[in-house]
């Protein structure tokens, strides 16, 4: 039978999805590149995830960082056992799993025995718990994470994802009407109800062709995937601004977007609009003003704000030599995104359509990774950039959300082979464990000062 806490969907798994953008490592760069001060990654970190399900991305990060302590919480006694068998396997002695109801503030303070925590992230959990369960989160964030740290959220976000609200809510009601069937088969029954009205002519798909193209793409996941999405009876679109307030209630403030190319209005909004931001900016409109819209202007369905406690922008020198501090690596995808021999540009897919890069600022960096990992004080160096220092900074953080680098980091020659073998290690849990697609996007993110590899 279902189980429906107030909270959440507990009777069928969540199936393990791999965020990049939760990784320590990501979350650094991403605040270097807006020149923030982020909490060291290179030394003795603490990093708490929010509803952290069978917690691959915990041991992912775990495994890359055995200097910092790891600690997830999640509803269902499942996951939270399934990932604590994941950690035994691979030998990951920095990770502590907890079941336990974030929404739930006594039952957190017997749990979190860290006085400030470093990183608290929460991906998947924040749009689909009840009200007062937000608040508990917000007010566990104010208390746990400790000054200069980040908190990292993903959320659905108007306007995008509102254009799913009647399709959520008709589901949810067709669910209840199911009584004593799982979840997975109550979302497979209000699914084709909701395809049967979309391909019958109804007004609200017609008008929304991307609607109903979302539907189409929708009903070929994954039935448990499905049923956490949408039969979570307090599922909810959040404007930016409202989650910006309740923020700044805890004292944090929103940073930037831990998908870099949003960060990055060239890259990521209309062009015939960048006149208006401009003068949006000019007119000193604050965060919430910008930011809402530039979900308008994107048609935005999931944020992945970054909010800092007290944060500390950097200074012009601070940012320079952390910048230059940086250190990057080609990845597989890279072979794949060469254009053909009379190619001026590489075409990049977005929200807002195809963007291009010219193929002149993007190639030498290409070329100069093939030989293995450079820092990004090599690069500055070649003639592309050299007389164009703001260029590669955004340049880079393009790069790394399309897919093609990787920002690392360079440790002796013993700690890169210790991180490798964890990382191997739990890529063989997992893929012992049947599921090889998610064993297989664990990075390694350690690289030997030893030598370019």
């Amino acid at each position: 039978m279902p189980t429906r806490s107030d909270t959440y969907i507990t009777d069928v798994a969540y199936p393990a999805h791999f965020h990049r953008e939760m990784m320590p490592q990501w979350l650094h760069a991403c605040l270097t590149g807006l020149g923030i001060a982020a909490p060291a990654v290179d030394a003795a970190f603490t990093w708490l995830e929010l509803g952290c399900g069978s917690a691959c991305n915990l041991l992912a990060a775990a495994a890359n960082y055995p200097q910092a302590r790891f600690v997830g919480i999640d509803l269902s006694a499942r996951e939270i056992l399934q990932g604590q068998a994941w950690a035994r396997a691979s030998g990951l002695e920095n990770v502590q799993l907890v079941c336990a109801d974030v929404g739930d503030p006594t039952t957190t303070a017997q749990t979190l025995t860290v006085s400030g925590f470093d990183y608290i992230v929460s991906h998947g959990m924040y749009s689909w718990i009840a009200p007062a369960a937000r608040e508990a989160v917000h007010q566990l964030i104010g208390r746990y994470l400790a000054p200069q740290g980040v908190a990292y959220l993903a959320y659905n976000s108007h306007p995008g994802a509102a254009s799913l609200s009647a399709t959520q809510r008709l589901m949810v009601l067709n669910a209840q009407r199911l009584g004593n069937s799982s979840s997975s088969t109550q979302v497979r029954d209000s699914l084709s109800l909701v395809m049967a009205l979309a391909k019958g002519g109804a007004g609200n798909y017609v008008e929304q062709p991307a609607l109903l193209r979302e539907l189409e793409r929708i009903n070929g996941m994954d039935d448990c995937y499905l049923a956490h999405e949408f039969l979570n009876a307090h599922w909810c679109a959040h404007h930016v601004s409202d989650v910006m307030q309740a923020f700044a209630t805890i004292d944090c403030q929103y940073v930037g977007s831990a998908t870099a190319i949003e960060n990055i209005n060239a890259l990521s909004l209309p062009a015939k609009l960048q006149g208006v931001f401009a003068h949006m900016q000019t007119q000193g409109m604050g965060a919430a003003h910008i930011e809402t819209a530039k979900d308008i202007a994107r048609h935005q369905n999931l944020r992945r704000d970054l909010y800092q406690k007290s944060p500390t922008p950097l200074s012009e020198t601070a940012h320079r030599q952390q910048l230059l501090a940086q250190q990057l690596v080609l990845l597989p995808a890279a072979q794949a995104a060469q254009p053909g021999a009379n190619a001026t540009a590489i075409a990049l897919p977005t929200r807002i359509g195809p963007v291009e890069l010219p193929l002149a600022q993007v190639q030498p960096i290409f070329d100069a990774l093939q030989s293995g990992c450079q820092s990004y004080a090599t690069l500055a160096q070649l003639p592309a950039y050299r007389s164009h220092p703001g260029l590669l900074n955004p340049l880079l953080q393009t790069l790394a959300w399309a897919g093609w680098i990787a920002f690392v980091q360079r440790t002796s020659h013993d700690d890169a082979q210790r991180v490798a073998r964890r990382v191997q290690r739990l890529q063989a849990t997992l893929s012992a464990a049947g599921v090889q697609a998610l064993a297989s996007r664990v990075p390694c993110l350690s690289i030997s000062a030893a030598r370019n590899v």
